[in-house]
């Protein structure tokens, strides 16, 4: 067999590629060695597979040298998105800016006025060329003779892409280059292609969801020389299989509630959070207001707040408030694949633009984008992501997709909604060209056999 490595440094990557049986499925075509670049993470995979993971460490003054690269490359490449500059000028804008900018959805970075000042300057050419000297400098010195025993032997290595800012992946790529090991890059999430931050390494390789990402690799990113291919997504296997599972609720007792396909409105909150509570409260008002109509009165309230989200709701208040919700935050709500059968079960899903939009539209359920909520003192609104931020554009053309942009709007759109039911709602729209359908091992084994 051939000698395959592949490197993980998120959590996120452990639902990704190691509980979605990506890993599993891969060691059955090659000799898959595991390698982390986090402590954490390292742990967490000795303890899944009961084995020796090298780990691949990262020294702290490498890894704030690579990370603050990355800041000055997100201001000076900011033009090539409306996501990356909406990011890069409320993160390191002057203060005009900054307020221009303030966006509903919470993705600038605290930084000192000093700090800030830095990044912008050091993003000019000269300066900016040599802080990537310096940084190469640093990874020859550090890192290569510390990864040349431990990846050596390795034909080709596996590196999922998340999309922020840090270390890791670049240094991954340049390292396992200059050692003569391929590398391929695998698209972790929906919007890591779009949104956060720039690849400054360009792999040999790179494995996308479908023909929307493999256009943000060359438009957004500027990589030309990279081979990419389409691959799909480990993470929609679960709304391929055949069979109906029961959808449940894992409430914070450790209770698990079965719930009743089609009888229940799935609110999934973002990392952000800010906006959940809102949202719960406006579809709990707009059920409860139609008590006259037992058929939709009759309809649970189903939040799923985000499992590393930022904020957090008022949980006990919420329940209190609104009998017929359920909150799924217990113990098996984190578990791959639980969601999924909530997503397929639910009458509709309502969220903001998380990737939980996609995966209703995947499996035919339908999707309400509220437009009128978000910090209201954010200039930059959801419409304006919905019309501008690449992985967005085009949504608004889904019939499946509702985007209400009033409170009023909203109540008269999701009473529309319950009363059709989901049967009601085709899948007929192909959405290859966000994420291929398919046995996503079986596409990359195929790939990374068509190089060796």
């Amino acid at each position: 067999m051939s000698n395959v490595g592949m490197a993980l440094y998120s959590a996120t990557q452990l639902n990704s590629f190691v509980r979605s049986k990506v890993i599993d499925d891969l060691r059955g075509e090659f000799e898959l060695s595991l390698f982390s670049t986090q402590k954490r993470i390292t742990k967490d995979l000795m303890n899944e597979y009961g084995e020796r993971v090298e780990e691949l460490g990262i020294p702290a003054l490498v890894r704030r040298l690579s990370s603050f690269v990355q800041m000055v490359a997100l201001w000076k490449f900011k033009d090539r998105s409306m996501n990356h500059l909406v990011r890069a000028m409320a993160s390191f804008g002057t203060n005009k800016q900054r307020k221009f900018w303030k966006c509903v959805v919470v993705s600038e970075m605290n930084n000192s006025f000093f700090k800030r000042i830095v990044i912008r300057i050091a993003s000019f050419g000269p300066f900016f060329l040599s802080l990537r000297l310096l940084e190469h400098l640093f990874l020859e010195i550090v890192l290569v003779r510390r990864y040349r025993r431990r990846i050596h032997k390795m034909e080709i290595l596996l590196i999922p892409f998340s999309g922020h800012i840090g270390a890791d992946f670049g240094n991954l790529v340049w390292v396992a280059q200059r050692l003569g090991v391929k590398t391929i890059a695998l698209q972790e999430n929906w919007d890591n292609l779009s949104t956060k931050t720039f690849i400054l390494e360009e792999p040999d390789y790179f494995l996308v969801w479908g023909e929307q990402s493999a256009g943000h690799v060359r438009s957004i990113h500027r990589l030309f020389n990279v081979v990419v291919s389409i691959v799909g997504s480990p993470r929609f296997s679960p709304y391929l299989e055949i069979g109906e599972a029961i959808p449940s609720v894992s409430t914070g007792s450790g209770d698990s509630i079965a719930l009743q396909k089609g009888k229940f409105v799935l609110v999934a909150g973002t990392g952000d959070g800010i906006d959940d509570e809102m949202l719960v409260r406006t579809v709990a008002r707009t059920i409860s207001s139609e008590e006259d109509n037992q058929f939709i009165a009759d309809f649970k309230i189903v939040y799923r707040p985000h499992p590393m989200t930022r904020t957090s709701s008022n949980y006990l208040d919420l329940q209190h408030d609104f009998p017929n919700l359920l909150i799924d935050k217990g113990p098996d709500s984190r578990r791959f694949g639980h969601h999924n059968e909530l997503v397929k079960g639910a009458a509709v899903v309502i969220n903001h633009f998380s990737t939980l939009t996609l995966e209703s539209l995947l499996c035919g359920t339908p999707v309400m984008v509220p437009l009128f909520l978000g910090r209201p003192e954010a200039k930059y609104r959801y419409e304006h992501i919905l019309k501008e931020w690449h992985h967005m554009m085009g949504l608004g053309l889904i019939s499946r997709i509702r985007t209400p942009r009033t409170p009023g709007e909203f109540a008269e759109q999701l009473t529309e909604a319950l009363r059709k039911g989901v049967s009601e709602v085709g899948t007929d729209i192909d959405l290859d060209w966000i994420c291929k359908k398919g046995d996503y091992v079986k596409e990359v084994s195929k790939f990374i056999n068509l190089i060796l």
